[in-house]
């Protein structure tokens, strides 16, 4: 028996149906993995707008306070430096 491979998938099958099937599951699994792909980065960004918004909002408050009494005292603990430092940083 002749074996027929896939330039697609790059895998060699028993014939040429089961490579032609074998090809549709891999492109309709290949356009399932992109859809998510594109959800996922919408939420992504999505969700970056509600935290540059968020901030912000902090940033102006912590004008104002400062504005009105000077300045504005925090503890900072590992958990805030990390925080902080990851808008600098990319993971």
């Amino acid at each position: 028996m002749i074996k027929v491979y896939s330039d697609v998938t790059k895998k060699y099958y028993d014939g040429v149906r089961e490579a032609e099937q074998a090809e549709k599951e891999y492109e309709a699994e290949k356009s399932e993995a992109a859809e998510i792909r594109k959800k996922m980065a919408k939420d992504v960004e999505e969700k970056r707008k509600v935290y540059e918004e968020a901030k912000t909002a902090y940033y102006s408050s912590l004008k104002a306070f400062c504005d009105k009494y000077g300045n504005y005292h925090m503890t900072l603990g590992k958990e805030d430096w990390e925080r902080l430092l990851s808008d600098f940083l990319l993971f």
